[in-house]
């Protein structure tokens, strides 16, 4: 009996040990938190422009198994119009910072190219931001007097980047890791699709947004993929009251889980 419980065990722990490797992927992660949710004039509000001030806060899981946590601060200026009763356009500027924990190999088998010598001696936390601009336009079809279908949207953005996690990034090459974000900008276009409506005091509305990162990453993912494309979804909720649009959301992507709450203040 004593040799099969100690079989057992040693079973059961080869199949733990089995899954105690992991890939090595260093994207950006401005990539699941640009895009936020932007506040827009609904048909049944008065008035064809505005002008708001956005801010929100994020945390997120990168990197496969989700190893590399993340804080992200974001914050926008921007114009929105209504063009008419069918269309939206709106265009500003946007500040992000963050705080990246590279996590390092202690514990785990390598997978891959990894090398767990240059992760560990470049592990730790990372500061990063990026600055840059963006603008989109919106197809509107109205449900009712206070519902509307924003059918499709459209926005691309533009984020120059810079910080110490860029640098660690800068000194990657296929040989030391499986996958890594070799760009020192992100180029992005978020496709979307929402439902708002209008009540007595706000209004509140639901949002599906799929983000399509323009560059590639250098190296491959484990299913083979060489040279990949970001992908990522989000999927927001939205509530307003006067002035002050709030929401929380929360992005996936390959090897990137974020969630979010910020708000949009109108100051014109």
């Amino acid at each position: 009996m004593r040799t099969r419980n100690t079989l057992t065990a040693l079973i059961v722990l080869a199949i733990l040990c089995s899954h105690c490797g992991r890939y090595s992927y260093y994207m950006s992660p401005l990539h699941t938190t640009d895009h936020p949710y932007r506040a827009h004039l609904l048909n049944a509000d008065s008035g064809n422009k505005a002008t708001f001030i956005s801010g929100s806060i994020a945390a997120g899981g990168y990197n496969d198994d989700l190893v590399d946590g993340a804080w992200l601060l974001h914050t926008s200026i921007y114009n929105t119009h209504k063009l008419g009763n069918t269309f939206r356009a709106w265009y500003g500027a946007n500040l992000g910072f963050c705080q990246y924990d590279v996590s390092n190999y202690d514990g785990y088998n390598v997978y891959g190219n990894s090398d767990p010598l240059f992760i560990n001696a470049n592990d730790g936390t990372k500061t990063m931001g990026g600055i840059g601009a963006f603008g989109g336009l919106m197809v509107v079809g109205k449900l009712d007097e206070k519902a509307e279908w924003r059918v499709l949207s459209f926005e691309t953005s533009y984020l120059k980047e810079f910080g110490g996690y860029l640098n660690f990034r800068n000194k990657m090459s296929d040989t030391l890791v499986d996958a890594y974000y070799p760009h020192n900008y992100l180029l992005s276009s978020e496709f979307g699709t929402e439902f708002a409506f209008k009540t007595k005091k706000g209004a509140f509305g639901f949002k599906y947004g799929y983000l399509v990162d323009w560059n590639r990453m250098t190296g491959y993912f484990e299913d083979g993929r060489v040279n990949p494309r970001i992908h990522a979804s989000h999927f927001t909720m939205h509530f307003s009251r006067g002035p002050n649009n709030y929401f929380t959301s929360f992005a996936t992507g390959r090897y990137a889980l974020t969630f979010r709450f910020g708000m949009n203040v109108r100051i014109h």
